[in-house]
């Protein structure tokens, strides 16, 4: 033990001749800094926890290359004092890994702090802040894991062998690879996982590719110790052979969280094909599905009966009037991504033709202005898209929903007209779905009918609350600050001319002109 902390001092003593402590520590105030300044530079003037930990991945991406530097720089330490000293390889190991896991802890101990301090300014309840410091521990614990193993591991192995010049730059291309600079999420990378919802609030969910996504980086880091192990004792047969083992099964989880995390399926959301923005490209061969003023029909009335978990199933009942001659065939938007088993028209099953957005029915004979056509459309699938560097845009899952605008999720025309809605929804989610309608709930039942021109269903993070007679739905931190809600109830006032008795904070749409226009029973508001 005498010896291991010999070789601590030792490692310290270096550590401090060398201005990377400095460096890390005026980085990491720097973007500390950065990161509550950017609450404030979007014409915002709210420090909100949520806020901290949506850009928290800044300050910690700029630790990583020193870091990276300080593990090689104890990984490669093994001079003449060592080897006069006869110390164990065992010893040698521990006193490195113990001086990684020091630094880590004084990192890990301030960034906990900081987080802390800045939920106390916010005054966030306990529970909230519990459910969001899992994130930011999550985040943190793997960032610096894997980042002061790979250190220790290009200092043992590369160092050595190869220079340091050559560490050096591994280091700088790892940084590169990892962090979340400037780059679209792709698979495991970066190494930080995000799943934010760009918006007035930002969500965090507990899925399960981000489990995955964590348990692959943290036996990452893992074997990269494991194969220094494996180094120091390759005369040793027993433990050669039982390291391998470990570092063989390490490396199947890691096949296998690697494969369950590319199986998660999103879909780019073109916003350049909403055409009811000013931007929209004509010439893009996916566009949102409109219906044309003289196509000679509407839907009066829906009639919905909708199952949510990682998938939407729906058997949708439309009420469709006639109201023009010789009409012999309806179209409606639906998603590309959702597939139709089956479609009756009153009440006899028949064909349909698929288009990129919408679906076809044909009949044999034309109907004439007055009829009315009851369609019945049956169809289920995955509903997951992003925009720019793969924000969430419309989605579906166990535990939190967006759906609306003029996305085509149930058959639709998109058109100004009102209707009557009735919907069941069965959602097993731990949070409560929010609509623009009137409605009820019951366990894991919900039922919301009214007229509108068009449906909003939101599950997430939410809170709701009343305020000055008018129920404000959104962030815990926004519906709960007295000022930003009168903001929001002067916006709605000015935009709309009038009071609405609901207002809804959500997702951001780029573009989303409708989202001001298709509600008449609630505000939404999708601020950046």
């Amino acid at each position: 033990m005498n010896k291991i902390k010999s070789l601590i001092k030792y490692e310290m003593l270096d550590l401090k001749r060398s201005p990377l402590f400095w460096i890390m520590g005026i980085l990491y105030i720097f973007g500390i800094q950065q990161v509550i300044g950017n609450m404030t530079s979007r014409g915002g003037s709210y420090l909100t926890l949520i806020g901290f930990q949506k850009d928290s991945w800044l300050p910690l991406n700029l630790l990583m290359i020193p870091i990276l530097f300080i593990g090689i720089k104890i990984g490669k330490n093994e001079n003449d004092i060592f080897k006069s000293m006869d110390i164990s390889f065992k010893e040698f190991l521990v006193s490195k890994l113990l001086i990684s896991s020091l630094i880590n802890f004084i990192i890990f101990f301030i960034s906990i702090v900081i987080f802390t301090v800045i939920a106390l300014l916010c005054k966030v309840s306990l529970q909230y802040f519990i459910r969001n410091s899992i994130f930011y521990i999550t985040n943190t614990i793997i960032l610096l894991l894997m980042c002061s193993s790979l250190g220790l591991f290009i200092g043992s192995f590369i160092s050595r062998y190869v220079g340091d010049v050559i560490s050096y730059i591994l280091a700088v291309g790892s940084f590169v690879l990892l962090s979340n600079f400037y780059k679209e999420p792709i698979g495991l990378f970066p190494l930080i996982n995000f799943n934010v919802v760009t918006s007035v609030f930002y969500v965090n969910t507990y899925e399960r590719s981000y489990l995955y996504h964590n348990v692959f980086w943290a036996l990452m880091a893992v074997n990269f110790i494991v194969l220094i192990v494996i180094k120091g004792v390759w005369k040793k047969k027993t433990l050669k052979i039982l390291s391998g083992a470990i570092f063989s099964i390490s490396i199947l989880i890691c096949a296998y969280c690697f494969s369950k995390v590319i199986s998660v399926k999103t879909t780019y959301y073109d916003i350049y094909s909403k055409r009811d923005v000013g931007f929209y490209n004509k010439k893009n061969s996916i566009s949102t599905f409109f219906s044309n003023d003289d196509c000679g029909y509407y839907v009066d009335k829906y009639s919905m009966d909708i199952a949510i978990d990682n998938k939407i199933n729906n058997v949708c009942n439309m009420k469709v009037v006639i109201n023009k001659d010789n009409v012999n065939l309806l179209e409606f938007g639906l998603y590309n991504k959702l597939n139709i088993s089956s479609i009756k028209v009153n009440g006899k099953k028949t064909d349909f033709k698929r288009t990129i957005n919408s679906f076809i029915v044909e009949f044999p004979k034309a109907y004439k202005s007055g009829d009315i056509v009851d369609v019945e459309v049956a169809y289920q699938g995955e509903v997951n898209t992003i925009w720019d560097q793969s924000k969430k845009m419309f989605y579906v899952s166990d535990n939190r929903v967006f759906l609306g605008d003029v996305f085509e999720w149930y058959p639709k025309l998109n058109d100004s007209l009102q209707k009557t809605y009735d919907m069941k929804i069965k959602y097993d989610g731990k949070n409560k779905i929010y609509s623009n309608l009137d409605g009820t709930s019951q366990e894991k039942n919900y039922k919301f009918s009214g007229k509108d021109k068009e449906i909003l269903l939101i599950s997430g993070d939410l809170q709701e609350v009343m305020y000055k007679d008018i129920t404000i739905i959104g962030n815990e931190e926004y519906v709960n600050n007295s000022e930003y809600c009168d903001i929001m109830i002067n916006r709605m006032e000015k935009e709309l001319g009038e009071k609405r008795d609901k207002i809804i904070l959500g997702t951001f749409i780029p573009g989303g002109k409708k989202m001001k226009e298709n509600y008449e029973k609630a505000y939404y508001y999708g601020g950046y």
